[in-house]
């Protein structure tokens, strides 16, 4: 069979998705040419104006990524517009999340899901009622290798077609974002075979030009140099963009990268992601509000200065988001802390110099009146069927989540009365086994989580879920790590007598220490060893830190006793904030 030339074949298959894919009912439109972003040169064009793009990548405060999608609060969408459109913002960008099983975006043929394609055009009305402009990134999770000609590829032309045709009349699109960082996935940045990317870029972006003349094209790329990378017949990507987009995370190199790319084309540039996270400072000290400042002063000076014709900048992003919802598990990573807001809706210091980037609005012709859609918080299932889904503990007196196996192991073996708060979100650290895990410390318990007990406890599939939580969840032994250094002799066991004098005092020839009285009839009460481990001194008076006073203590493996004579009986015996003391002399909080 004769090969057939990759413009004819694209031909082709621009002509079978046509007529295969329905045509999307759209909602009414009016339309009127001089709402669109048009390009001369490096400049955008508005209103036969050049214009200067200011903007965020946006997902809502409480359920970003692939779940603003599943979560989809139209009325939250249109308050966050508001909002930034008070900062002077003019463009969003939003990413679809197509790849990893389409997260419920498109059927097996490639059709874009009504449901979705209607939340799309909400998150566009929204934006269009406070005169921003939507930048939609169509491939995102996706490696973005489908050979020319497969069904894979036709699934994806399907998809452009599905989603772009509804939008191809609307000025309240800037642009179409054809791929989200294409080099950082496996055929590029594993298999080492960028050119077979760029091939595929390349057909998708004559496809999109195809399909839909009045809006610009770009790819955003994670790294200004993949601008330069060439497919097969040694076109680069900045030859068949439309606009040029890279993503710069580095104040100091920043505008150098700009000039780099500026040297290269006379396309508009815009620096489509730039940001820094405020945390979390346990893991990287430069994760603080100095240094993202200093991102967003170089970005607004490289924009002041006329020398770089840089045509937009987009910050990452405007929220802050709970731990947890960039990684399972509630884990705190960067990921959460590179909002221009924090999660209490305060800005950090970084908003001042993004503010002062000038732009004008951006008001468009097209105008719909959708009802905004709010899919209920308390699912338990995300909308696509097949991934669990359960809201975390939140404790409004630290603002902090207890997500998952922590969890259930806090509300089932203790609770507030022996674990105490949440002060930290669930975070990675390594132990002084020299592991890594992922541990979150509350006021009395630092718990960590041992993932690898599912595959290494024999007979797990046939434990029951309180079985699993304890292989699963240890307690750091902070009884022992408050008191290195500290000489707890050992005692003789006790004679006969004494034994029969207290009939509740006991042995522990482990640690040749004994355990009696309250201190004894509250560790049966709570599990023994499993919550507070063997005693490792036997009582005695301490000061305490807390409120200076002097109390009859017993330390155990994870934790210390206290006699409180003056508290009422259920709380003679208290816990110490071993947690808390132990989170102080480790230096991050």
């Amino acid at each position: 069979m004769p090969r057939i030339p990759r413009r004819h074949l694209l031909t082709v298959l621009l002509l079978v998705a046509t007529i295969l894919a329905p045509l999307t009912a759209s909602p009414p439109l009016a339309t009127a040419a001089t709402g669109f972003v048009t390009i001369q040169g490096s400049k955008f064009i508005y209103n036969s104006q050049p214009i200067t793009l200011k903007g965020v990548n946006y997902y809502p405060q409480r359920n970003p990524w692939a779940r603003m999608w599943e979560l989809w609060q139209g009325p939250t969408a249109e308050q966050d517009m508001a909002t930034l459109a008070d900062w002077g913002v003019n463009v969003v960008r939003v990413l679809v999340p197509y790849g990893s099983d389409n997260f419920d975006w498109t059927d097996e043929s490639g059709r874009v899901n009504p449901d979705k394609l209607r939340y799309l055009q909400e998150m566009v009305q929204a934006a269009g009622r406070h005169g921003i402009k939507v930048n939609v990134a169509l491939f995102d999770f996706y490696d973005g290798t489908a050979a020319a000609g497969s069904v894979e590829e036709g699934r994806n032309l399907t998809y452009l077609s599905t989603l772009i045709r509804p939008f191809v009349g609307d000025d309240r699109i800037l642009g179409w974002d054809l791929h989200n960082e294409p080099e950082n996935y496996g055929m590029w940045a594993e298999r080492k075979h960028p050119e077979l990317v760029v091939d595929w870029l390349h057909r998708m972006a004559d496809y999109v030009h195809g399909l839909d003349r009045s809006h610009p094209l770009t790819v955003g790329m994670a790294a200004y140099t993949n601008l330069f990378a060439k497919a097969s017949d040694g076109t680069r990507i900045l030859d068949f963009v439309d606009f040029a987009s890279f993503h710069s995370y580095d104040a100091v190199n920043m505008g150098y990268q700009v000039e780099a790319v500026r040297k290269a084309t006379n396309k508009p540039l815009v620096l489509q992601e730039t940001g820094w996270p405020t945390g979390p400072t346990c893991n990287v000290l430069d994760y603080n509000d100095a240094a993202q400042l200093r991102v967003y002063t170089a970005a607004q000076t490289i924009f002041a200065d006329n020398r770089f014709d840089l045509a937009g900048v987009l910050g990452w992003t405007m929220w802050d988001y709970r731990p947890g919802q960039s990684r399972g598990g509630g884990v705190e990573t960067r990921e959460d802390y590179y909002g221009l807001l924090r999660r209490d809706g305060t800005p950090k210091p970084a908003l001042a110099p993004f503010k002062a980037i000038k732009t004008i609005p951006l008001p468009s012709a097209s105008s719909t009146d959708l009802p905004l859609t709010a899919i209920p918080f308390d699912a338990q299932t995300v909308a696509n069927g097949n991934r669990e889904y359960g809201e975390p503990l939140y404790f409004p007196e630290t603002d902090r989540y207890v997500w998952d196996a922590f969890k259930d192991y806090w509300r089932r073996f203790g609770q507030r009365g022996v674990f105490g708060l949440p002060l930290t979100a669930a975070r990675r650290e390594v132990l002084s086994d020299g592991e890594e895990r992922t541990v979150q410390y509350f006021e009395r318990a630092r718990f960590e989580l041992h993932e690898e007990a599912a595959k290494t406890v024999p007979g797990w599939a046939s434990l029951g879920k309180g079985e699993k939580l304890l292989y699963l969840v240890k307690l750091t032994p902070l009884g022992r790590v408050v008191t290195t250094g500290r000489d707890f002799a050992p005692v003789p066991a006790p004679s006969e007598g004494e034994f029969a004098a207290d009939p509740t005092l006991h042995y522990v020839p482990e640690t040749g220490h004994t355990i009696g009285g309250l201190f004894y009839q509250y560790w049966a009460d709570n599990r023994g060893i499993a919550t507070f481990g063997y005693p490792i001194s036997q009582p005695f008076n301490e000061v305490s830190t807390t409120d200076g006073k002097t109390y009859l203590v017993q330390y155990f493996e994870r934790q210390r006793f206290e006699y409180h004579p003056d508290a009422a009986a259920p709380y003679k015996v208290q816990l110490g904030l071993l947690g808390a003391q132990y989170l102080t002399q480790h230096g991050c909080g």
